[in-house]
């Protein structure tokens, strides 16, 4: 995998019988460093915000998420355990908890596939079950489709 990548995130909120998806596609950075697998990149939530700085590290049975800016968080997803860390935004802050229940990843010569699935908890109140999938490509091998 080249340096240069193409990240599409998409993540499925169901709440009862709603289901809620969210896509998002930004240009990252790839590393490969002591059997781990990290992306950094940008994004912007709303249009008034400044860009939150995002550093996503990936083992096979594990995924961090840490968000710097505005928004600041360190989501840890490990398969069949549970963790509890706060999340702050610019309207307060509130309590995430994410059991994660199971991690798949898919790793080829120039693209990497993640898919968690995990409940979600705000202020240790089950609100959801997600599924997030990150789908990564070396910039040059990327094909968008909308």
């Amino acid at each position: 995998m080249t340096k240069e990548v193409l990240i599409r995130i998409s993540g499925s909120h169901q709440m009862d019988q709603d289901n809620d998806t969210l896509e998002l596609i930004v240009a990252g950075e790839y590393y490969f460093k002591n059997g781990k697998h990290y992306l950094i990149y940008d994004e912007v939530a709303e249009d008034d915000m400044k860009p939150v700085h995002n550093v996503v590290k990936i083992a096979s049975d594990s995924m961090e998420i840490t968000k710097n800016g505005q928004i600041a968080s360190k989501l840890q997803f490990d398969k069949k355990k549970k963790h509890v860390n706060c999340y702050a935004t610019p309207y307060g802050e509130m309590m995430v908890g994410v059991d994660t229940r199971d991690i798949r990843m898919r790793e080829e010569e120039h693209s990497l596939k993640i898919e968690v699935e995990y409940a979600l908890e705000l202020n240790y109140e089950h609100t959801s079950n997600c599924v997030l999938s990150m789908d990564v490509t070396s910039k040059g091998y990327a094909s968008l489709h909308l």
